[in-house]
């Protein structure tokens, strides 16, 4: 009895991890939430490299390790594919070996840190690192971007990887921790980056290095901190609330705050939204509250809707 309890609760524990689309998409835009469910489902660190989680005692890591791995091994190189062929179509051609090497280097890269030492910084790496370096490339080789250093070639060199580092250190840090990627952490990482950037592209001048350094800022704040997602979340949420307070249908569930975890801006109309909507559904006003506690930029919505959600409570 002992021995087969302990069994079950492994077999239990293995149907809570997503499956691989799911997993995929909650990898980039609900990596917290992801945290919290594989913790739930007997992951104990799902910031381990591949090798430990393979050789855990718990099934649940191992199926995570097998379902990351394919996102890992599938993923990367099917986006990076499909962009090149989009390229391709307008006209953009680049030789295959250009693509390879690209697609090769960045997903030695990312593998490496996968197998070895945090398994979601490797994804996210081997998935980023590719895309980053192919749409420079293919920006080059179009002829869009001078091949002189201007503020184009600045905006490149700078922007492409900035965007690639936010994106991957913010997936990183929260499926490693559970925890979004502070303002202090996330600014103090990326001046060490525009850092390193201007101490390699100096040779260029002075002024060209700062402009690199500076649009490597720029690019690491808009994807680390998801503001270039912002304007559509936005438009969304006041659409969704204008359709629930004029017409009466239930569009909460819609909400950006249930899908996306690295919001850093607040959503416009959220909170009256969530105070209309959620106090009538139990399930959905638990969801809304861990979503507004995930997202930093939310948070100050999750704690008006507890309280409103406790006052509601004690007087009915």
């Amino acid at each position: 009895m002992s021995e087969a309890a302990p069994t079950q609760d492994l077999e239990a524990q293995a149907i809570e991890v997503p499956e691989l689309g799911r997993l995929a998409w909650m990898v980039f835009f609900a990596p917290v939430t992801l945290f919290h469910l594989l913790s739930e489902a007997g992951v104990a660190s799902p910031g381990l490299g591949l090798i430990s989680q393979v050789g855990s005692k718990s099934r649940a890591a191992r199926v995570y390790a097998l379902r990351m791995g394919l996102v890992l091994a599938l993923l990367a190189p099917l986006v990076t594919l499909i962009v090149a062929g989009v390229f391709g179509a307008w006209g953009v051609r680049m030789p295959r070996t250009m693509v390879a090497g690209v697609l090769g280097s960045g997903m030695v890269s990312g593998v490496l840190w996968a197998v070895l030492a945090n398994l979601p910084f490797g994804t996210a790496l081997a998935l980023v690192l590719p895309l980053a370096g192919l749409g420079g490339l293919l920006l080059l080789s179009s002829g869009v971007i001078p091949a002189q250093q201007t503020w184009l070639t600045a905006l490149l060199v700078g922007g492409a990887p900035g965007a690639a580092a936010g994106l991957v250190f913010g997936v990183a840090r929260a499926l490693t921790t559970g925890e979004p990627l502070s303002l202090l952490r996330g600014g103090l990482t990326a001046l060490l980056v525009a850092a390193m950037a201007a101490l390699m592209t100096a040779e260029g001048g002075v002024g060209y290095a700062l402009s690199v350094a500076g649009w490597i800022l720029v690019g690491f704040s808009l994807f680390c901190y998801r503001l270039i997602y912002w304007p559509l979340e936005a438009a969304i949420q006041v659409v969704l609330y204008a359709l629930e307070r004029t017409f009466g249908w239930h569009t909460l569930r819609f909400s950006p705050v249930l899908f996306h975890d690295l919001s850093y801006l607040p959503l416009p109309c959220l909170r009256a939204h969530a105070e209309l909507g959620a106090p009538g559904d139990p399930a959905l006003s638990r969801r809304v509250l861990l979503g507004c506690f995930a997202a930093p930029g939310q948070r100050r919505t999750g704690l008006a809707l507890q309280r409103l959600l406790r006052q509601r409570a004690s007087a009915g």
